[in-house]
């Protein structure tokens, strides 16, 4: 038997209702609609759809009330007073003009794109726009899908927009199961149907409406978040109502491609948080102004005030490690906040100057950076690259540095390894550059307490970089160096950057395993090498870390420390010759008569009488 369409008794209980249920209501949204919230998303907690006669008590049972108006403490608050001006005013002034139908806001994880997007909500709202919003969050099982989407939408439309009660509603009646059908379904059935036929029908003009959609990359599936994306634009490219549809999201792989397809060339516009609107002042205010509450209102306030707490210089280290993104900020100033604990043993905590027992400073950065890592396919790879990156000492390389040194990775393997970590760096395929967009992202990794299973242990590391390194620089040992050098038979040189940034990187650090200890007793470095390739500090280092393992290793290292008497008597005649070649002579002679290896040199005597001589040509005494 059909069902009959009651609109009238809806639209009564829809108003009846949102009395009672205001006090539940966010302080971000007030009471602003005729609705008010709904219960928790209850689509599979009993409700049957075949069996609802009643079209709001069907939709009440699909909608997820946290999707849009929560109290959940998990959920980004509203922007800092005073913060995220610029951004905010760009995006209102997108929607007010309607500059563009389709705004994507993208960032690093953590930078804020939530707050931001509830602070669009509450202006929007203040100044009469309507504004459907869904705000997914990955571990809410009520939020983290598409399931609720459309029912979310469809009831903050009958908020906004009264008149659509009547037309969504019957529809709903009309078919039990709208909600068990296609995602595009039903957004044509309660969606894009009421809003083409309201206009129809409505002698007024429709206002701009806004559909604002963050967190997408939190959606379980990446497919599914391109299926959302699409059928929302493909509605807005037709132009048949105002609508701009808002997204927030980390730069994915998935939602990069989809926001950069021709299809949305036109009516797109990208808003980058971490290249157009950079926040460390933004970052400073929030600082600043919770130091002050903190030493307003802790228990410990008074003792705080009196020390000048906190120094500029540890507030400084914050905002570094904070690199532009809010959710380091905000997880500092928490911890450092706690009634509970005192506040300045907490910042020492958090700069790293006392251990932090039992404490978990950064509990709630440590589970974003190990979800991120948890997609990671292969993270042997993914741990290598950054091992690279983490361990090298900055130096001054070509643009395929990293391939040289990694020396078993192509630009397109080293992007595969960190595609799915875009959320916290970037990696340039012309630059061949990786950059962390979160400065305490190593922090964490070298930290096996907190990265636990993703740890990257900097001496095992640091071992394997090596080996790895040792192979090249042999192949690519010079056969004819360029410079003062007179002999014809001479040994052959490294590559000088490899060789460096192999002493100066790695070997401090490494653990001496079986592999690198007989790599590292085949090479036989000689004192030629420094003149002629600008690495006489490599030397020493190696030199020195090479006779601190030569009791543990395979191979007698101490030959290794010996220059031969020929190449001190083609060095030694050039100490005091004149021309362009006496600063390499004289440097080769200073190396020589104060390096570690000279006293072995002085043990025969016609090495001694070289020395000797030399001394006298250049002015110095043995």
């Amino acid at each position: 038997m059909p069902r009959k369409n009651k609109p009238a008794s809806d639209r009564g209980r829809l108003q009846s209702t949102a009395a009672s249920q205001a006090g539940r209501r966010s302080s971000g949204d007030a009471t602003r609609g005729r609705l008010g919230p709904v219960p928790t998303f209850q689509g599979s907690m009993g409700h049957i759809c075949a069996d609802a006669d009643d079209g709001f008590k069907h939709l009440q049972a699909h909608v997820a009330t946290t999707a849009f108006d929560s109290n959940d403490s998990v959920d980004a608050p509203k922007c800092h007073p005073h913060t995220r001006q610029a951004v905010l005013d760009d995006i209102m002034r997108c929607i007010e003009k309607r500059i563009k139908d389709v705004l994507w806001l993208n960032g690093a994880a953590g930078a804020g794109k939530s707050a931001i997007g509830r602070s669009i909500v509450e202006r929007c709202l203040s100044l009469g726009i309507p504004i459907a919003r869904f705000f997914f969050f990955r571990t809410d099982s009520t939020r983290n899908g598409l399931n609720p989407v459309v029912a979310t939408l469809a009831y903050q439309l009958m908020e906004s927009i009264p008149e659509l009660q009547s037309i969504i509603i019957p529809r709903i009646q009309a078919d039990a199961l709208i909600f068990n059908k296609s995602l595009e379904t039903q957004f044509e059935t309660l969606i894009f149907g009421p809003l083409l036929q309201l206009q129809k029908e409505s002698s007024r003009k429709q206002k701009t409406l806004v559909f604002l959609l963050d967190g997408v990359d939190e959606c379980t599936g990446h497919g599914e978040q391109v299926k959302l994306i699409q059928i929302i634009t493909k509605f807005i490219k037709k132009q048949a109502f105002p609508l701009i549809a808002f997204f927030g999201s980390r730069v994915e792989n998935q939602l990069y491609t989809e926001f950069r397809s021709p299809a949305l060339s036109d009516i797109l516009l990208q808003l980058p948080l971490d290249t157009d609107y950079r926040a460390d002042r933004d970052i400073l205010i929030l600082l600043n102004e919770s130091f002050t509450t903190i030493r307003s209102t802790h228990p410990f306030g008074r003792e705080l005030r009196e020390s000048n707490w906190p120094a500029q210089a540890d507030i400084a280290k914050i905002l570094q490690k904070a690199s532009g993104q809010f959710i380091y900020a905000s997880v500092v100033i928490k911890f450092i906040s706690d009634p509970n604990q005192h506040p300045a043993q907490q910042l020492k905590i958090v700069l790293g100057l006392r251990p932090s027992g039992s404490l978990t400073p950064f509990a709630q950065l440590d589970a974003l950076y190990r979800h991120i890592f948890s997609q990671v396919v292969d993270i042997q790879a993914t741990s290598f690259v950054l091992a690279w990156q983490m361990f090298t000492r900055p130096l001054t390389w070509t643009s395929d540095a990293l391939q040289i040194m990694c020396g078993t990775m192509t630009r397109a393997e080293i992007k595969v390894a960190l595609a799915v970590l875009t959320p916290v760096l970037t990696y340039d395929m012309d630059r061949n550059h990786v950059e962390f967009l979160h400065a305490s992202l190593p922090d964490f990794l070298v930290d096996s307490d907190r990265s636990q299973v993703y740890h990257i242990d900097r001496a095992t590391w640091s071992a394997q970089l090596s080996t790895l390194l040792i192979s090249p620089i042999k192949k690519k040992a010079h056969s004819k160096p360029r410079g003062w050098w007179l002999g014809k038979d001479y040994p052959p040189m490294p590559n000088g950057v490899e060789f460096a940034v192999m002493v100066h990187s790695y070997l401090p650090h490494a653990t001496p395993t079986p592999e690198l200890q007989n790599a590292l007793a085949e090479m036989r470095p000689d004192p030629h090498w420094p003149p002629l390739l600008g690495i006489v500090s490599a030397i020493e280092v190696y030199l020195a870390i090479i006779r601190q393992w030569d009791g543990r290793m395979r191979r007698p290292l101490a030959s290794a420390s010996l220059p031969s008497p020929r190449i001190i008597e083609a060095i030694l005649p050039h100490v005091a010759a004149p021309g362009p070649d006496l600063f390499n002579a004289k440097l080769v002679w200073t190396r020589l008569r104060d390096a570690p290896w000279t006293p072995h040199s002085r043990g025969t005597p016609r090495n001694r009488d070289l020395l000797r001589g030399a001394c006298d040509r250049g002015g110095h005494s043995l």
